[in-house]
């Protein structure tokens, strides 16, 4: 595996003093002052977002339909579930905030049995490997679960939205696609559910990350 060197900012501290004193938390405020952001910035940015979170999942095209789609895979003891998600920070925290809701999920609706469902299955390229789904993987998984007992899913995150061929070929496997993406789309989309404001016309949503999106769909998972 690579080594990296990370070299980290140290943020103003009059402005990280500012955040302390409003109790906010230590990563947050680091994160935030980097990004020259004040407290009152801050501020004015929840005040214009939170409000309005149900509304984001309103507009935004298919996010219901693919909460829809997750909770019955999540529930369902005949459904495998795999993630594939970008190596960066964003597919990493979407993976993350996928997984850390999805088990409450799991854990609401089956108390004492929600240990006995398929486990989730997850996997981030290597950077070396470039970016999003790729066809040895996508072979890879089609000969590992060939003569299971499963329905397998596979689910994107951070990418997706440009991968024609390879969700063909998923899908040709018997294996259905849904994609949580925030990149561009091609004029062409893939053939499967996707969720990506980019490629909306209204292009509701489309400042948000691909982390945004799993937490908003995170979000609606709990309205249904």
């Amino acid at each position: 595996m690579t080594e990296y060197k990370w070299k980290y900012n140290t943020p103003d501290p009059f402005v990280l003093a500012e955040y302390n004193n409003h109790h906010t938390y230590d990563i947050l405020s680091t994160v935030l002052a980097n990004r020259g952001l004040n407290y009152n910035e801050y501020l004015e940015i929840q005040n214009k977002f939170f409000p309005n979170v149900y509304n984001y999942c309103d507009k935004i095209v298919n996010l219901k339909t693919a909460a829809e789609r997750i909770l019955n895979y999540l529930l369902n003891k005949k459904i495998q579930i795999h993630i594939f998600t970008d190596y960066d920070s964003d597919g990493m925290t979407s993976l993350a905030t996928a997984l850390k809701v999805w088990l409450n999920v799991r854990r609401y609706y089956y108390p004492k049995d929600w240990i006995y469902l398929p486990e989730i299955k997850y996997y981030a390229p290597e950077r070396s490997m470039g970016y999003g789904l790729n066809m040895n993987w996508c072979e890879e998984l089609t000969d590992l679960v060939k003569n299971d007992n499963y329905d397998h899913v596979v689910i994107c995150f951070d990418n997706g939205v440009t991968k024609r061929n390879e969700i063909k070929y998923l899908h040709d496997n018997n294996i259905e696609v849904t994609v949580i993406d925030h990149h561009e789309p091609e004029e062409i989309l893939p053939d499967c559910l996707i969720v990506d404001p980019k490629k909306d016309m209204e292009r509701f949503g489309e400042e948000l990350c691909a982390a945004g999106l799993s937490w908003l769909l995170s979000v609606q998972l709990f309205r249904l």
